[in-house]
């Protein structure tokens, strides 16, 4: 007798996790619905039911964690990432007039300049409110593991182009 009562307590719990998880994603794709009426045949239930699963096996961080950058913003993050751009297309350009020790330098730096986009890039995606909420998440957890747990968790980022490189003049 007990065994059945705790059986039928397991499927209890089991149906309302479901009838949970459920409602979560019913209201994902709601609000997706009634942001982008448009792209209702783009969005279907079966990829929001997966990336709510993806996020739930993998830990997301919150989108709570996106402010411990401050609230720097969208629009800040855009330029920094355009000041970027255009730090690596003067590379590019240094490149491509530069001898052999230009090239080597400027390489160094455009490389070490695409991997700190990275970084500004992933921040922007999460401030970005087109994105499911899931994808903003995603991208957090990139930027957690490119930045690493401590910098993430102080809200410590890196420079947006590798300042290093620059000579001081006194």
């Amino acid at each position: 007798m007990i065994n059945i009562a705790f059986l039928i307590m397991i499927k209890y719990n089991i149906y309302l996790q479901e009838i949970k998880y459920k409602k979560e994603i019913e209201t994902v794709h709601i609000n997706f619905q009634l942001r982008f009426p448009d792209d209702k045949d783009k969005c279907s239930i079966q990829s929001l039911i997966n990336e709510y699963l993806e996020s739930k096996i993998n830990n997301y961080p919150a989108m709570s964690h996106a402010y411990h950058f401050g609230y720097i913003g969208r629009c800040c993050t855009r330029e920094i990432l355009v000041f970027n751009q255009r730090y690596q297309s003067y590379c590019k350009n240094r490149i491509e007039t530069g001898n052999q020790d230009e090239i080597n330098f400027y390489s160094n730096a455009l490389r070490e300049a695409q991997e700190l986009y990275k970084c500004y890039d992933l921040l922007d995606d999460s401030f970005c409110d087109g994105f499911s909420m899931i994808r903003r998440r995603r991208s957090l957890n990139d930027l957690k593991k490119l930045i690493g747990d401590e910098s993430f968790y102080k809200g410590i980022l890196p420079p947006s182009i590798p300042i290093w490189r620059f000579k001081i003049i006194d």
